[in-house]
C-alpha cells in the first residue's frame, strides 16, 4: 500500500486529492497548478462492501483512484461472474474513459468499505482543452502505461499462446 494515497484526518480534503493524484502515473509529471485544477473538480465517493463502482456495459465517463480499501475485478461471462483480480488501495481505475466514451467491460464492485476519488470525463476534457500541457503529459503517460502493459503480457505469455493471440498483440504499434 502506498502510504500517500492513504486518507490523513490532519490534512483538508483537498491537500488528500492533491496527494493522491501526484501518486497516479498519469499525472505525476503535471505541475502544480493543472494537478490542483484536477484536485478541485474531483468527487469523493464512499462505498460500502458489495457496492458496485460500476458495472459492465455502462457508459465509460470517469476515472478511479481507490483512496481506501479494495475492489474486485468482475467479468460476466456466460450468465458467471469471473473475479479476475482485486485492486488495492492506490490503484488507477480507467484513464481511457477521460478522453473517450466508450462501455464499461468490467465491474467493479467493493470488497470492504472503500473511498474512491472520482474525475469525471467532462471535467478533465475541459481542462485539458485549456492546458496543453496537461494534454501532453496525460498522453505521454498514457502511452508509457500501454507500452509497459504490453512488455508485461509478452514477458509472462507462452509462445503458443502468443500465436493463438497474435491478432490482438501490437497494441503499442497503434
Amino acid at each position: 500500500m502506498n502510504s500517500s494515497t492513504v486518507v490523513n484526518s490532519s490534512e483538508t480534503e483537498f491537500d488528500q486529492n492533491l496527494n493522491a493524484l501526484r501518486n497516479i502515473s498519469f499525472f505525476s509529471e503535471l505541475g502544480l497548478q493543472p494537478l490542483k485544477a484536477l484536485a478541485y473538480l474531483c468527487k469523493r465517493i464512499r462505498y460500502r462492501p458489495d457496492d458496485y463502482i460500476f458495472t459492465q456495459g455502462d457508459l465509460d465517463t470517469q476515472a478511479y483512484c481507490l483512496l481506501s480499501g479494495a475492489a474486485r475485478v468482475i467479468r460476466d461471462e456466460d450468465e458467471r461472474q469471473v473475479v479476475l483480480r482485486v485492486l488495492e488501495t492506490g490503484a488507477f481505475i480507467g484513464a481511457l474513459s477521460l478522453v473517450a466514451q466508450t462501455k464499461r467491460l468490467f465491474s467493479l464492485q467493493a470488497v470492504e468499505p472503500t473511498l474512491c476519488l472520482v474525475l469525471p470525463q467532462k471535467h478533465f476534457l475541459n481542462l485539458v482543452s485549456k492546458s496543453p500541457d496537461l494534454s501532453a503529459n496525460f498522453f505521454k503517460a498514457l502511452y508509457r502505461s500501454l507500452y509497459r502493459w504490453e512488455e508485461e503480457l509478452l514477458s509472462r505469455t507462452n509462445r503458443q499462446d502468443l500465436q493463438q493471440a497474435k491478432d490482438f498483440l501490437g497494441v503499442t504499434l497503434l
